[in-house]
């Protein structure tokens, strides 16, 4: 798969899923004020933002690509895991727009 393919699925699910769940700093803002309560109850001074959680499900999606488990529908039968890669393309472009 090329850098290009890669880069431009991303930027189509990203516009897409914009479309479907809001924009991405409402979102991630919604999902940083979930985890930050999860987290609070567990540690009373975390707080996250919405690149917090762009950053959090990058490192998901980098699991995901090192874990070994070949039976997944991202995974392909040429070994890549095009989704997944899109997908960590698409959340470092929504990280690089919600952090300012």
């Amino acid at each position: 798969m090329t850098r290009d393919k890669v880069l431009k699925d991303a930027a189509a699910a990203t516009i897409e899923r914009e479309g479907e769940f809001g924009s991405p700093k409402e979102n991630l803002g919604l999902a940083a004020n979930l985890f930050t309560q999860y987290l609070k109850s567990k540690h009373p001074h975390y707080e996250l933002d919405a690149n917090d959680v762009a950053m959090l499900v990058i490192l998901f999606k980098v699991a995901r690509v090192t874990s070994g488990y070949t039976n997944r529908m991202d995974f392909y039968s040429d070994g890549s895991h095009h989704d997944t890669l899109v997908d960590i393309a698409g959340y470092a472009a929504i990280a690089s727009e919600v952090q300012h």
